[in-house]
Order: C-alpha cells, then structure tokens, then sequence
C-alpha cells in the first residue's frame, strides 16, 4: 500500500535533510570534544590544557519555575525525569550537547523554597537563572488596550513569562530551545 502523508516509501519516516545534517554536525562536535578528553589520576574527565568542556549546546531544556503556595515540588519531579535521561559523565557527548535550564519566576526569587532545594540537588548538571525583572516590570507597565479581557493574574503571568524569555535571551546562544 502506498505511503500515506509525507513518510514516502521505505518503510518509514525519513529526517529532514537539515535535521540530519544537524545530527552529523553534533556528532562531529562530539567526537572532537571526546578526542581532546583526558582522564586525570582522580577520574575526572577534562580537556587538554585543563579548560572543562564548554561547547555551543546543541539544545537547551528551559524549565520555567515559580513556588507554590502548597509547597508543591513539581520542578524536583520534572528535573529528576529528565536527569535520568541525561548523561551524568562529562565525557559523554550528550552531556554537553544538552543544557537544562530553570528560570526562576518567583519573586522574591529567595521565597522559592523548592528552586533553592533543587539548586542543593542538582546544582553541578542544571544551570539556574533569574527571570530578568525589569523586563517583567516593564510590561506591566505596559496601558491596557481598550476591550482587554485579560485578567490580572494571567496579565501578570504573562508579563512573567516575558522576564523569563529575556532571561534566556541573555544566555549564550543554543542551537535549539525548548521551553517546558
């Protein structure tokens, strides 16, 4: 029977050329990383001329994250998920081809007791950063446009969301970015 919708013959689906040239590309990334890796006497892994490893990550996970009044872990819940998945050993290629990133939203961001948690936790494999608050607070202030149905915390939420992207703007660059 024929295919179906854009999978074509073959028995399945094939990578967009561009995804694929963009997994031949990470994958040459890696292997010259791993070429350049050396085992100390105390295990670690490091590059030659002592520099930890530092490459363009091929995607970013952003997390964004604001407590709850309940106390809710969620962001502890979400974070162990995904680090079972991700690569633990530097010299693992996945490990720095994939960055995680939470963006706290709460303010104050010293309120947030569960970030802070997780920053004890996971602090060595997810890098944490503030939602940039001027950006935040300028949208707010931002006039109401006349017939605006949106109520205040969804506002709000959305101006959060706004200090939040900023903050992530403010980063080195990723290839890719996905927000959760």
């Amino acid at each position: 029977g024929g295919g179906g919708g854009g999978g074509g013959g073959g028995g399945g689906m094939r990578p967009s050329s561009q995804v694929a040239s963009s997994l031949v590309a990470l994958a040459d990334r890696n292997t010259a990383l791993i070429s350049q890796l050396v085992r100390t006497e105390d295990g670690a892994d490091r590059l030659v001329g002592g520099a930890a490893p530092s490459p363009r990550p091929w995607l970013r996970i952003a997390l964004m994250s604001v407590g709850r009044s309940s106390g809710a872990e969620y962001l502890l819940h979400a974070l162990r998920a995904l680090l079972q998945t991700h690569p633990a050993r530097v010299s693992d290629p996945l490990r720095s081809s994939i960055e995680i990133v939470v963006v706290n939203n709460h303010a104050p961001p010293e309120a947030h007791s569960v970030l802070l948690r997780a920053k004890q936790l996971y602090g060595g494999r997810v890098v944490f950063v503030e939602k940039e608050a001027a950006a935040a607070r300028a949208c707010r202030a931002t006039p109401k446009v006349k017939g605006d149905v949106a109520k205040e915390p969804v506002f709000r939420q959305t101006c959060d969301l706004v200090g939040g992207l900023e903050a992530l703007l403010a980063m080195p660059p990723a290839d890719h970015v996905l927000l959760m």
